[in-house]
């Protein structure tokens, strides 16, 4: 070979290695997953020492729980806006009453952590194992970041399941940072279908994204469960309730009743207001007629009698 041939293929070998090596490079950049797993303190964010970060079904909250040992204590707000609202703060006695069927339950607030109800920095919380006595949930508490998920629907919940052993990421696309790996059959609470990706939930407290050709089709899921709820009795109208509410301010005032009726059309209750609160343990005053309630009946109305807080003494 032509001794001046020598550096100009040299040069053209060179180029070829190195435009090999961008094509390479490029594939790798744009087709190969990236491994990288999320900082799961960056993920839960920042707490302070006794903190415990909270997922709600499919929500991550920036709200807070408390840990002491091995209790677990959750917002009673985060536990009457998701889980259950029949826990209310009696401020006046410093107690959480909760009404069964039968009977009026309480328990005590302490400003110290072991009991049922802990007061910390005026705001009220709820141990995790009170809050299960009375609400059908699964709760799964997980360290390093220390972080509660718990799941509370069961029933018509749109799911997605694994088809192969894959990852959820933080973000739609290959390249975004792994959450958690997930293995073939796992079911996954489904948020939103997107083109090639689903946004996803795993009943454990992961919030991410996975490949769309990882799962199958979208489904609605029931999930068996053995908890047994509260019966509740109710009583219930056959036609549409169409009330009107009737200000009766004395016994005397009930005399009024054929008057204030008198041109009343398309009702079928009525709700004078007779019963009102007189203290705080509860004690009702009454200023019921059953001349009205005959009157009513009369004219085919129902009678629901109204009972009012109003009293500026009662608190």
């Amino acid at each position: 070979m032509n001794k001046k041939y020598k550096p100009i293929i040299a040069v053209a070998v060179l180029v070829i290695l190195v435009a090999i090596l961008g094509i390479v490079t490029h594939v790798v950049m744009k087709y190969i997953p990236s491994s990288e797993k999320m900082d799961l303190n960056e993920y839960y964010g920042e707490m302070a020492d006794g903190q415990i970060a909270l997922v709600i079904g499919t929500e991550k909250l920036e709200e807070r729980g408390l840990v002491d040992g091995d209790r677990v204590y959750l917002p009673l707000d985060v536990v009457n806006t998701y889980l259950n609202q029949r826990y209310y703060w009696d401020s006046a006695n410093q107690q959480i009453l909760y009404a069964t069927p039968s009977e009026l339950t309480s328990a005590s607030a302490s400003s110290e952590a072991g009991d049922k109800v802990w007061v910390k920095d005026d705001k009220v919380y709820l141990n995790l194992t009170y809050v299960q006595e009375y609400t059908d949930l699964d709760a799964y508490i997980t360290k390093d970041p220390y972080r509660i998920a718990i799941q509370y629907k069961f029933k018509n919940v749109k799911t997605v399941t694994v088809k192969k052993n894959t990852s959820i990421r933080y973000r739609g696309g290959i390249k975004s940072a792994i959450l958690t790996s997930v293995k073939k059959g796992t079911k996954l609470r489904l948020i939103e279908e997107m083109e090639n990706w689903d946004q996803v939930a795993t009943d454990d407290g992961y919030i991410g994204y996975i490949d769309k050709k990882k799962v199958g089709e979208a489904e609605k899921t029931k999930f068996e469960r053995s908890f047994k709820r509260e019966q509740y009795s109710y009583l219930t109208m056959d036609s549409k309730v169409n009330m009107v509410w009737h200000q009766v301010t004395s016994t005397d005032a009930n005399a009024y009743f054929a008057d204030a009726t008198a041109n009343m059309t398309g009702v079928n209750v009525i709700s004078p207001t007779w019963f009102y609160l007189t203290d705080t343990s509860g004690n009702i005053a009454s200023i019921a007629s059953a001349d009205y309630v005959s009157q009513a009946h009369e004219k085919g109305l129902q009678v629901w009698g109204l009972i009012d807080n109003f009293t500026q003494e009662v608190s």
